[in-house]
């Protein structure tokens, strides 16, 4: 069975009694576990932040089964934009990165 390098560090610092009890609260499944990554649509996105205004931000995050983080990145990245401006801004960034791949053919 393969154990984690953090595991080992914990075994040697606090002993082989508290890495038993680490393991057993937080069981590797959780450990590694990665979340799967979803695109929500740019109405999704306003209606989740508009909910994370009123209600607790980690309450919003378990509902719809994101992070808290996302939930902050969203904040900052879009703020107080609509649906719309949203939209307009993603087809903005896909027209820039295609005009700069052309651009880097047109080089070559």
């Amino acid at each position: 069975m393969h154990t984690f390098i953090a595991d080992e560090v914990l075994r040697r610092r606090i002993g082989q009694d508290c890495a038993a009890i680490f393991q057993f609260f937080h069981p590797r499944s959780v450990l590694t576990a990665s979340m799967k990554r979803m695109e929500f649509t740019e109405s999704q996105i306003v209606k989740i932040l508009c909910e994370a205004r009123w209600a607790p931000i980690n309450d919003v995050a378990r509902k719809h089964n994101i992070t808290e983080a996302t939930i902050q990145a969203w904040r900052g990245k879009f703020g107080q934009m609509g649906a719309e401006d949203i939209k307009r801004l993603r087809h903005l960034k896909t027209a820039h990165v295609r005009r700069q791949k052309l651009a880097a053919k047109a080089r070559l």
